[in-house]
């Protein structure tokens, strides 16, 4: 059975949304930024989303530490994990953190999502890393993946010896 007064109801709200968003003015995006970015991201964070200062102030911090290298979020189904963690690194995509929390650049973002159509396991990881390095790299780690006689252990040690090595050198444009 259709009901026509809630879809012209839904319609009216879902308008009314979208020209809220556009009325917002969008943060400038000056000069070129160095990142790339590998898959569409899990989630998109509504503009309005709030209330994640402190836990915001937490993860920058532990971007900034040159020691850190792997970050971990806990919690309960539904609080918002992975919409902070998209709002951050769509942030990240302009060179800059949410909240007024300064600028920060990387070289690359790499997507991974659990539930996708791109699954996530040691090819398609190392195929989308191997898209954050120069076209030499890439054709070159390529070609050592597809050797069968070298492990996937020695392969997966040579990619990241490969970021390691990046991450010596100054930033490079992309």
């Amino acid at each position: 059975m259709k009901k026509p007064a809630a879809a012209a109801h839904r319609t009216e709200a879902s308008i009314a949304a979208g020209l809220e968003r556009e009325r917002e003015p969008a943060k400038p995006i000056s000069g070129k930024t160095r990142t790339k970015f590998i898959n569409p991201p899990p989630a998109t964070a509504p503009r309005y989303f709030q209330d994640r200062y402190e836990e915001n102030k937490i993860v920058a911090n532990f971007l900034r530490d040159e020691a850190c290298r792997m970050l971990t979020i806990n919690g309960r189904a539904g609080i918002g994990k992975t919409l902070m963690v998209c709002r951050i690194l769509k942030a990240l995509e302009s060179g800059q953190l949410p909240d007024d929390l300064g600028e920060m650049s990387g070289d690359g973002i790499v997507y991974l999502r659990a539930i996708a159509t791109r699954t996530i396991n040691t090819p398609n990881l190392f195929a989308d890393l191997c898209h954050l390095l120069p076209t030499e790299t890439a054709n070159q780690l390529d070609a050592l993946y597809r050797d069968p006689k070298i492990s996937t252990t020695d392969k997966l040690f040579a990619l990241a010896e490969k970021f390691k090595r990046a991450r010596d050198r100054p930033a490079r444009q992309f």
